[in-house]
């Protein structure tokens, strides 16, 4: 969907706003920009602005979107890193300009967090060598707790959610035939949708007996930090229910398939392991492992047609990497099936 041209104009002076450094006490802040938020760090804060976007399944196009997109995230992220997420910030205008803050008409909203260093994500710390036991098993505890905790929504996930997303992905792949072979697409979507038909009335079961609640729904290890000597989810969805809205072996499934990519197949065996361990009803919990391979696959698939849209827009120097990496996450996500 279009944005209007006062939207784009809002966001163009809320912008030159905050690199001036007026809200860093004058230092020019690093700014980093994602297709859904630009990001302001300078500092020990984060200042972070929805981009006035509207791709259907985010849609920021308003500011009252953005305000109550804003909110949501502080409330959610909450759950998992409250030492990061700081609170909600307008940037105002009066007759003597903006200011972060105020009492004049907000101009714009921002979420206040605090920086981290880089370095401490989890990626990171994995491609280091500096990630091990210790810390994975902490995390598993800490899902497990989280997932115990998380409201239950029975009204959302289950098989047609599930067939949504194998059809998804294979329509959006099918769309780059160039970088994804069409009978390796036609494949996975065939494979998958006979495993689903197979298991499907274990989905239902397992939405009915409330397990697909408000999770994280990108649990993957750039969204993951060891800050204070534990491991802390962030970055939670907080713009579509429905991506998040869901069982909560498919939450734990993207980072057990980052993992497994990552080389470590032990690390997440022994996530998983502590995870089950530590759940509720280990028998109705085992059960559920039917469905991890798909869980996986999807998770690979889905991180493939990313992979595959971004290098489109890529560098000319990156693309090559990136259509390797898609390609091999297409087949990752055929392996797990």
């Amino acid at each position: 969907m279009a944005i209007g041209e006062e939207e784009t104009a809002r966001q163009e002076r809320v912008r030159a706003f905050l690199e001036s450094g007026a809200a860093f006490d004058g230092r020019a802040p690093e700014v980093i920009s994602t297709h859904g938020n630009l990001l302001f760090l300078a500092g020990a804060r984060v200042l972070k602005m929805k981009r006035a976007v509207d791709f259907g399944w985010m849609d920021f196009s308003t500011l009252d979107r953005r305000e109550a997109a804003c909110r949501r995230e502080l409330e959610l992220n909450r759950r998992t890193a409250p030492d990061l997420y700081l609170e909600v910030l307008a940037v105002t205008e009066t007759d003597a300009g903006l200011a972060l803050g105020g009492a004049g008409r907000p101009l714009e909203w921002l979420v206040a967090m605090r920086r981290f260093p880089e370095e401490m994500r989890l990626d990171h710390l994995l491609e280091a060598g500096r990630l091990g036991p210790a810390e994975m098993l902490a995390l598993a505890d800490d899902l497990a707790a989280f997932h115990q905790a998380a409201e239950t929504t029975p009204q959302r996930g289950g098989g047609d959610f599930l067939e949504g997303v194998i059809l998804e992905n294979a329509r959006d792949m099918a769309a780059l035939p160039d970088l994804f072979p069409p009978e390796a697409v036609e494949d996975l979507r065939r494979r998958s949708l006979a495993d689903l038909a197979e298991r499907r009335a274990l989905v239902e079961a397992r939405r009915r007996g409330g397990w697909v609640r408000r999770c994280h729904g990108d649990l993957h290890l750039a969204n993951i930090v060891l800050w204070q000597g534990r491991p802390q989810p962030f970055d939670c969805i907080e713009f579509n229910e429905a991506f998040a809205c869901i069982d909560t072996d498919y939450d734990l499934a993207f980072l057990l398939m980052d993992l497994d990519r990552s080389g470590r197949r032990d690390l997440a065996n022994l996530v998983l392991n502590r995870w089950l361990a530590m759940m509720p009803e280990p028998r109705t919990q085992a059960a559920g492992l039917a469905l991890l391979p798909l869980f996986l696959s999807l998770r690979a698939a889905v991180r493939a047609k990313i992979l595959g849209i971004q290098q489109r827009e890529a560098a000319a120097e990156r693309q090559a990497a990136l259509r390797r990496e898609a390609g091999a996450y297409l087949e990752q996500a055929r392996a797990y099936l």
